[in-house]
C-alpha cells in the first residue's frame, strides 16, 4: 500500500494483471505504471509464449502521506518519447 511501480522494459515481456482488471503486455520501450494507493493486488508473468530474456527496470516509489490512500490505478504508456543524442538514443 502507498506505492507506486514504474516498469520500463528494453527486452522481452511481462502480461500485468490487477484486481482492477487491468490485462496489459508491457513490451520493450513501454513504460507499465501501477500505483496502489489504498490497495491492489497484482501479477507480473511472462506470456506463454515469450522471448528468452526479459531485461528491464522497476522502480518502486514510496507516495508521499498526501497520497498513500488515493484510488489505486494502472496506466499503459505505449508511446514514449525518444531522445537522441550523438552516440546515444
Amino acid at each position: 500500500m502507498g506505492l507506486q511501480t514504474v516498469s520500463w522494459l528494453h527486452d522481452g515481456e511481462v502480461l500485468h494483471r490487477d484486481s482492477l482488471g487491468s490485462l496489459q503486455t508491457v513490451r520493450p520501450r513501454e513504460l507499465g505504471l501501477m500505483t496502489s494507493g489504498r490497495a491492489i493486488s497484482h501479477s507480473e508473468e511472462s506470456p506463454r509464449r515469450h522471448a528468452r530474456f526479459l531485461h528491464g527496470a522497476q522502480l518502486w516509489v514510496a507516495l508521499p502521506d498526501a497520497h498513500r490512500q488515493v484510488q489505486p490505478h494502472f496506466q499503459h504508456h505505449a508511446d514514449l518519447p525518444v531522445v537522441t543524442a550523438p552516440g546515444l538514443t
